[in-house]
């Protein structure tokens, strides 16, 4: 009798301690390192003419504004980085739909904004 009783009393203790186990993991699990995170850089990007909403019509600028006298056309845009591991030359502005309509906008009212130059 006194067997059984040290029989059971070891798989309790044994099922206890896997418990126990079990939940110290999960409450000290760390999150896992996921694939890439999207690091966000945002840069100026002057417009060469063409389609507004085709993004090989910019030239990446940096991160001032290029000087644009005027306040009738597009000039220049600020915007996410499309291809921020590019070489300078070959980046590219994410054109959102936001940001085209905050170009429509600067032109109608002739008003520069936050993210988009005008000129002349």
């Amino acid at each position: 009798m006194a067997r059984i009783f040290n029989a059971r009393l070891l798989v309790v203790a044994f099922f206890g301690t896997i418990l126990a186990l079990l939940l110290y993991l999960s409450l000290n699990a760390k999150e896992k390192p996921t694939a890439e995170k999207k690091v966000r850089v945002t840069a100026w990007f002057s417009f060469n003419g063409g389609d507004m909403d085709d993004p090989t019509n910019y030239s990446y600028v940096g991160s001032s504004a290029p000087n644009c006298p005027g306040q009738n056309n597009l000039c220049a845009v600020q915007a996410d980085v499309s291809n921020p591991s590019a070489p300078d030359n070959q980046k590219q502005p994410d054109i959102t739909s936001t940001l085209l309509d905050e170009i429509d906008e600067a032109i109608q009212t002739k008003q520069e904004t936050s993210h988009v130059s005008l000129r002349e």
